[in-house]
């Protein structure tokens, strides 16, 4: 399938059933009423622009895993799509706590179905990467893991950086009008 479809597929897909969920993931991550309230607009204008994370995540993945694995000889545009279809994976797996969501509004249960979600995240993703670029003769394996692992947090950090900083400005002028 072309990589782009099915991310917007699986995209569509988590949008349609978050519909029907009672519980948003802000209160699944943070306890504080307050920050909860706060941390809800912020997931629900990641909702309704999920082109937005799409063009903020996965090019700056990409680019971390284009410039840690140069000598794997893959172009950025390669790298790209690898991360899309990366992506792809993610979404089913970070969101497979929605699915639960319409079974039980146990908070507890789904808070811990969320944190098996987020270890499983970065797992898939190590592995994924691992079986992408691993080659003896061109890494280590202290090389491979450490640059998986760096890869990984650091596209991740910056994205969800720019990601936020996207909302809050806008967020922020919108308060100050008010």
């Amino acid at each position: 399938m072309n990589y782009m479809s099915l991310y917007l597929l699986i995209t569509a897909g988590v949008v349609f059933i978050e519909k029907y969920v009672k519980i948003s993931e802000a209160e699944l991550i943070i306890s504080e009423k307050e920050s909860q309230q706060i941390m809800t607009v912020y997931f629900n204008y990641l909702k309704e622009n999920p082109k937005t994370v799409i063009f903020v995540t996965i090019p700056f993945l990409s680019l971390f895993t284009f410039l840690f694995f140069k000598k794997s000889s893959f172009n950025f545009s390669e790298n790209l799509i690898l991360n899309t279809y990366k992506a792809s994976a993610l979404l089913l797996i970070s969101k497979i706590v929605f699915v639960f969501a319409l079974i039980t509004s146990n908070t507890t249960f789904l808070k811990a179905i969320n944190e098996l979600a987020e270890y499983g995240a970065f797992a898939y993703s190590f592995w994924f990467l691992y079986q992408f670029f691993y080659d003896k003769e061109k890494y280590s394996m202290v090389s491979i893991i450490t640059r998986i692992t760096s890869a990984i947090l650091l596209g991740m950090l910056l994205s969800n950086i720019v990601l936020f900083f996207s909302w809050l400005i806008p967020y922020a002028l919108n308060q100050a009008k008010h």
